[in-house]
């Protein structure tokens, strides 16, 4: 990430909640980066910073926190792991994991334990301030080639059913409207919130509404698994090389 890289401002009345924010990274000065970075959005406050999981827990549970940026890699600790633990105390808040791998398997258990987002550590300083907010608006920030070693992971597991431990679906599916099923496909190759809103021509805020269906008829909890259950179920095709 370029120091001298501009960032985005948002500008905001004084009055509006501001997106609080916990950077967790054992790399001091790329904890100070971030922080400067975010500092100058004006929708955006962080809250703390943390360089290991026993910290991380402490500020969970006494602060305030909306957005969590994870350093997928930490020295003493698992950032996935870390990410489990965090959610299970504190489900609502979201997480970016940062890394400078897209190993598939980083990638694949990220969203397994509920990461909101996966972003790269080279990425433009805009880039982490634009996943912020979709994080925080309920969507997912995760860059293409992130997203398509995503979806051909998922296609693998789903040739191998024994393997993937996916449940089946099939009554579930059978439930969802016309809509929700045309929603739950889009998903499944991967679609934003934004990118559906506008394929659909419906707003964003309708399908929030769809989505939150979906997760509660599939009875699962994120859409990164309701998408894994649209490929798992032939409901969509990825090519995988």
């Amino acid at each position: 990430m370029s120091k001298n890289s501009p960032a985005l401002t948002s500008h905001i009345s004084p009055f509006m909640n501001k997106i609080k924010i916990l950077i967790v990274d054992d790399q001091v000065l790329f904890c100070k980066l971030l922080k400067s970075v975010i500092s100058r959005q004006e929708d955006m406050d962080v809250v703390g910073e943390s360089q290991d999981a026993y910290h991380t827990l402490e500020l969970v549970l006494n602060k305030s926190i909306d957005v969590i940026l994870m350093d997928i890699k930490l020295a003493k600790e698992n950032g996935i792991k870390l990410t489990k633990e965090v959610l299970k105390l504190k489900p609502d808040i979201k997480i970016i994991m940062l890394s400078a791998y897209d190993d598939d398997h980083y990638v694949v258990d990220s969203f397994r334990v509920g990461a909101a987002g996966y972003l790269l550590k080279n990425v433009e300083p805009d880039e982490i301030t634009k996943a912020i907010r979709l994080a925080y608006k309920g969507d997912s920030p995760i860059e293409p080639k992130i997203a398509t070693k995503l979806l051909e992971e998922f296609t693998r597991l789903s040739e191998k059913t024994e393997e993937s431990k996916i449940p089946n679906k099939s009554e579930e599916l059978s439930s969802l409207t016309k809509r929700e099923m045309e929603i739950l496909k889009l998903l499944g190759i991967g679609m934003s919130n934004d990118q559906i809103s506008q394929k659909l021509l419906i707003s964003i805020k309708t399908v929030k509404t769809h989505i939150s269906r979906i997760m509660d008829k599939l009875n699962v909890t994120d859409r990164f698994q309701a998408g894994m259950i649209a490929v798992h179920h032939g409901l969509v095709k990825i090519d995988v090389k």
